[in-house]
C-alpha cells in the first residue's frame, strides 16, 4: 500500500509538471528548461536541492481532497491555478516596467 501511495504521488507530481512544461512558455514569462522552473517552484529553501520534505509540501498542496491521491481533476485545478498566478506576476511586471 504505501509502494502504491508513493507511486501514484510521483506519477502525479510528474504530470502536473508534464501539463505545466507543455503550456505556453511565453504566456508564462518563463525561459529556459523546464528542470530550471521545476527547481524555482519546489525548492522552498533555495538551496540548489529539492528535499523530500519540498517535494511532499507540493504533492500536499495538490491534493486538494487529502485523500493521499491526485485526481485529473485535482491536477488540471493546480495547473489553472499556476497559470493564472503567472499572469498576475506578468500583469505586475509589466506595470512596474511602465512607472
Amino acid at each position: 500500500m504505501k509502494k502504491n501511495t508513493i507511486l501514484f504521488m510521483i506519477l502525479g507530481v510528474l504530470a502536473s509538471f508534464a501539463l505545466y512544461a507543455n503550456s505556453d512558455k511565453k504566456s508564462h514569462g518563463h525561459e529556459g528548461k523546464p528542470g530550471d522552473r521545476m527547481m524555482e517552484m519546489l525548492d522552498t529553501n533555495k538551496d540548489g536541492k529539492i528535499s523530500k520534505e519540498e517535494w511532499s509540501a507540493h504533492f500536499d498542496a495538490i491534493d486538494m481532497n487529502k485523500d493521499g491521491f491526485l485526481s485529473k481533476e485535482e491536477l488540471d485545478k493546480h495547473h489553472e491555478m499556476n497559470r493564472d498566478k503567472m499572469h498576475e506576476h506578468m500583469h505586475d511586471s509589466m506595470k512596474k516596467e511602465k512607472k
